[in-house]
C-alpha cells in the first residue's frame, strides 16, 4: 500500500493544489488592492505618502497594514510550499531569488506584472532546462532581467513614475 506522501500521483495533485490556491490568493489580493478602501489607501501611500497624509490617510497605520498583508502572503506561500518540498533552514532562498526576478520582470508595484513575470520566467526556465540543463535555467532569470531592463526599464507591465 502506498502512502500519500510517497506517491508521485499525490505529489502532482499537491502541486496542482498549490497552483490553484496561489491563483485564488493572487486574485483575492488583486481585488483587495483595487476595490477595497484599505487597498486604495495602500496605493495612495505607495504613490505619494505626503499627499496621502494631507488627504487624511493615517500613513503609519497603512504602513503597518502593508507589513501585515506582506507577512500574511509570505505565511500563505510558506504553508503552500512546505508540504511540496523538503523543509530546511535555507528552503526559501531559491524562491526569494526567483521572486526578485519575477518582480523586476513584471514591473515594481504591478500585481498583473508579477503574474506575467512569473509565467514568463517559468516557461523560459522550463524550456531552457529541457534544452540545455538545469544550470543554465538558474542563470536565465538574471539574463532576462538584464534584457528587460535594457529594453523596458520599468518592467513588462510597470509604469514610469511621474
Amino acid at each position: 500500500m502506498h502512502s500519500i506522501s510517497g506517491s508521485s500521483i499525490a505529489g502532482k495533485y499537491e502541486r496542482l493544489l498549490v497552483v490553484a490556491v496561489a491563483f485564488v490568493v493572487l486574485a483575492g489580493f488583486y481585488a483587495f488592492i483595487k476595490h477595497s478602501k484599505i487597498g486604495r489607501a495602500l496605493r495612495a501611500v505607495a504613490q505619494d505618502g505626503e499627499a496621502a497624509l494631507m488627504q487624511g490617510i493615517p500613513v503609519n497605520r497603512i504602513y503597518a497594514v502593508a507589513f501585515a498583508v506582506g507577512c500574511g502572503l509570505a505565511a500563505i506561500a510558506g504553508g503552500l510550499i512546505g508540504p511540496v518540498f523538503s523543509l530546511h533552514v535555507y528552503m526559501g532562498q531559491a524562491a526569494l531569488l526567483k521572486a526578485f526576478v519575477v518582480v523586476i520582470l513584471g514591473g515594481l508595484g504591478s500585481v498583473p506584472g508579477a503574474l506575467v513575470g512569473g509565467l514568463v520566467l517559468g516557461f523560459a526556465e522550463s524550456i531552457f532546462a529541457t534544452l540545455f540543463g538545469g544550470l543554465t535555467s538558474d542563470m536565465l532569470g538574471f539574463l532576462m532581467i538584464m534584457g528587460i531592463l535594457l529594453w523596458r526599464p520599468t518592467g513588462l507591465l510597470g509604469r514610469a513614475e511621474a
